[in-house]
């Protein structure tokens, strides 16, 4: 007690201080929990699962506990002795579920808390095993052939070669898919067993792990290990951890079959015509009709317009993969070899030269009007050989077409012809007045490029306007083989009363063929470009054929030039001219031979079409030849209007 010496009121709050401290009490320990509920979820048969909840010391006293487990065995608690004042702790539980369905326990824990000495922490969880399906499957969309049985499980290959150097693509192989069905992981595993194991092969590696719901495909390939006649068997057995399908096995089996030949196909792909714009038909609209060879080869004519001189390409390969075409079964097309060769093509021309004959893509370039066949030929590494062939067609897609060919190769190199197509009511090389215009009668390689279009003239035929005009289609000179086409649209047009008669005339321009040794002769009793004493293939021609008389006196033998025309309507060949095989042979420059009249009927149709050939055309001269023995004879020459003064041009004379 406070004694009564005590003085002033300082005094008395000092005691009064002291008495209120000996009142203050301890602080008292308090344990948290951090969840009342631990709920381990769906967990696989006999694998350990971990989780926790916190244990806290939520004041500075320190904590005392102890632990009582209650319930299924499968839960494991291993708590703290103690925490210190403000300790946090992980109170780790294990849960190894020792069977299926739902398991559970109660933990009770113990500790020195005043206000709340015991607690409990409900714990639970689902044992479960993985469920596994086992399935077998072959992608007929993917190009896979094998055969597939459900029950008993098997997977038949069909037949595969010793060797491939291209395997097959993965999504083109048979395959064995697991699927995990349950609510827990599975382990999965393969083997293949059995007299010829190594002969098949699963792509993808083992062993895997599918969680809930999950799946995986299991590619198989089939390699023969050799020829035989029976065929190669072998079991693949898919292991697991799930009880009800431990083991499942799959019956395979395949055979060995002899290499196969490539699969060859084709296109024109691309046509350049002279002096024109690139014609692709390369895309793949294009190829997809034809990734199917037909029986009888590719027919072309068709579809695929070519005039003369256009340079095609051929092309055996078509885009996207390479098994797609031309390709090897078994190797697509690592070490094909291709060799292409002509077939046919245009009586009377040369076959066209192949640029590319041993590879993929051919380039030719055909001159003569008509149709085409080459042939492909391609051999894989084995040896084995398949062929097509392509026909396609040669023309100008007029209604009237005249083509003249000769052969401008060896002795004949330098000799240049003109074809003349001649109007209706015209002369070679004339003119006539025609609605205030001077209108050419004669198409040919000089009306076009020489003096006649030079003086102003037109080639306006017809009715007004350019559709029908006659068109210069390929007019060649050099060496090769040598063609010119003429062609028009609308024959009819500016006939009245009868049908329309074009003339169609051949000239000898020049002759620029260097003849090292020609033989003489002598032009007497016999005209200028017959045999007159030379040989069966020689004309005599004279040194010298003037303007005005006939060529006569001392001349060389030439040989002769054969010469074919044909004439076509609306792309049909309708005649060959000329009728007599060595009725048509020029040798002598200016010489004009009048070949046949082409009849075309009033109206729009072509069936009345009537083409009346010169049986023995008789040559004429048109224009005249410098004098001498020498290699080159020119008519006029081709001086066009550059003639001297008083002289009118050669071209306006009638032939002699």
């Amino acid at each position: 007690m406070c004694t009564s010496a005590v003085r002033g009121l300082t005094l008395a709050f000092l005691v009064f201080a002291g008495c209120r401290q000996s009142s203050v009490k301890q602080v008292e320990p308090e344990l948290g929990l951090g969840a009342p509920t631990l709920d381990f979820g769906v967990r696989k048969v006999g694998v350990e699962a971990t989780a926790s909840v916190e244990l806290l010391a939520r004041t500075q006293a320190d904590v005392t506990l102890a632990a009582t487990l209650a319930g299924d065995p499968d839960f494991v608690v291993s708590p703290p002795p103690s925490l210190a004042g403000l300790e946090v702790l992980p109170l780790s539980v294990r849960f190894t579920p020792v069977r299926t369905g739902p398991r559970s326990a109660v933990l009770t824990l113990t500790s020195n808390d005043p206000r709340n000495p015991s607690q409990t922490l409900t714990l639970s969880g689902v044992g479960a095993e993985p469920q596994l399906e086992v399935t077998a499957g072959c992608d007929a969309g993917a190009s896979c052939t094998a055969v597939v049985t459900a029950s008993p499980l098997a997977i038949d290959f069909g037949e595969e070669p010793l060797l491939r150097r291209l395997p097959l693509e993965v999504a083109a192989l048979p395959f064995v898919t697991v699927r995990n069905t349950g609510e827990v992981p599975a382990t999965v595993g393969a083997a293949v067993s059995g007299p010829h194991a190594m002969a098949f092969m699963p792509v993808t590696a083992l062993p895997m792990e599918l969680g809930p719901g999950a799946s995986a495909t299991l590619p198989l390939r089939f390699v023969p290990p050799q020829q035989a006649s029976t065929p190669f068997t072998a079991t693949l057995e898919v292991t697991s951890d799930a009880p009800a399908t431990r083991t499942t096995r799959v019956a395979l089996t395949g055979r060995a079959r002899p290499n196969l030949p490539p699969r060859v196909c084709l296109n024109v792909s691309e046509v350049l015509p002279p002096g024109g714009l690139l014609v692709s038909y390369g895309a793949e609209a294009d190829w997809a009709p034809l990734r199917a060879p037909p029986a009888g080869g590719y027919d072309f004519t068709t579809t695929r317009p070519i005039p003369p001189r256009a340079v095609i390409t051929l092309s055996a390969h078509s885009p996207g993969p390479a098994q797609a075409c031309t390709s090897d079964p078994e190797d697509g097309r690592i070490l094909l070899t291709y060799q292409w060769t002509n077939v046919s093509w245009p009586a009377g021309a040369p076959a066209p030269a192949l640029a590319g004959d041993q590879g993929p893509l051919l380039r030719l370039a055909a001159v003569a009007t008509g149709d085409y066949v080459v042939r492909l030929e391609v051999r894989d590494a084995q040896g084995n050989a398949s062929s097509t062939t392509a026909r396609f067609r040669v023309e100008v897609r007029n209604d009237l077409v005249v083509q003249l060919s000769w052969s401008g190769d060896g002795g004949n190199q330098g000799a240049d012809l003109d074809l003349h197509l001649v109007r209706p009511g015209g002369a070679p090389f004339g003119a006539r007045s025609s609605g205030g215009a001077v209108v050419s009668d004669d198409v040919s390689g000089f009306t076009v490029s020489g003096a006649l279009l030079d003086a102003g003239l037109s080639l306006d035929w017809g009715l007004p306007g350019s559709a029908d005009d006659p068109r210069l289609n390929v007019d060649d000179s050099g060496d090769g083989p040598l063609v010119e086409n003429v062609s028009l649209d609308g024959p009819a047009n500016g006939c009245t009363a009868s049908p329309c008669r074009y003339g169609v005339f051949v000239h000898a321009f020049r002759d620029a063929r260097a003849l090292a040794v020609a033989p003489a002769c002598t032009v007497a009793g016999c005209l200028d470009g017959e045999a007159c004493g030379c040989a069966a293939d020689a004309r005599c021609v004279a040194d010298a054929a003037p303007r005005d008389g006939g060529a006569s006196g001392a001349g060389h033998c030439r040989p002769a030039v054969d010469v074919e025309v044909r004439v076509f309507v609306r792309g049909a060949a309708v005649a060959t001219l000329p009728v007599s095989p060595d009725a048509l042979r020029l040798a002598a420059p200016c010489h004009l031979v009048h070949v046949a009249d082409v009849d075309w009927p009033l109206g729009a149709s072509d069936a009345g079409v009537v083409v009346r050939p010169v049986a023995m055309p008789t040559p004429r001269r048109f224009g005249w030849r410098p004098a001498g023995p020498a290699p080159s004879l020119a008519c006029a020459p081709n001086t066009r209007l550059t003639l001297p003064a008083g002289q009118s041009p050669w071209f306006s004379e009638e032939p002699r």
